[in-house]
């Protein structure tokens, strides 16, 4: 079914209240872990911030990205780019542990994307 069409969806303005809403906490997170000083859980507002600008995109073309996710099955678009920007933050904030072979095999399974055959 493409989620453009589903009646069972989130109207257009219940979307752009998400989206507002959604940049509101961002800017909050951002103010508060700012204040904390820890930079690798700054970064999660860097997470945050790209998941509202792939949402506005989805919004934008009429998808309904509160619907998309692992839960749904439904993806939303990402370029490839954006992937790349999510794999720096998450490296920057959990790099060092994700080399060791087990953690990352654990973490791409519980992700739900492949793992590794054999180490390198």
């Amino acid at each position: 079914m493409n989620i453009k069409e589903d009646p069972n969806g989130y109207t257009r303005g219940e979307r752009e209240a998400m989206l507002e809403g959604m940049r509101r906490a961002s800017s909050m997170f951002y103010a508060r872990a700012f204040a904390i000083g820890c930079h690798p859980f700054i970064e999660f507002n860097g997470l945050m911030n790209e998941y509202i600008k792939i949402c506005e995109r989805a919004h934008r073309d009429g998808i309904d990205f509160p619907r998309a996710s692992a839960h749904s099955g439904i993806a939303i678009p990402m370029a490839t780019y954006e992937a790349a920007y999510l794999g720096e933050k998450i490296g920057c904030i959990y790099g060092p542990a994700l080399q060791d072979p087990a953690t990352l095999r654990a973490f791409l399974r519980a992700a739900g994307l492949s793992t590794p055959e054999r180490e390198p």
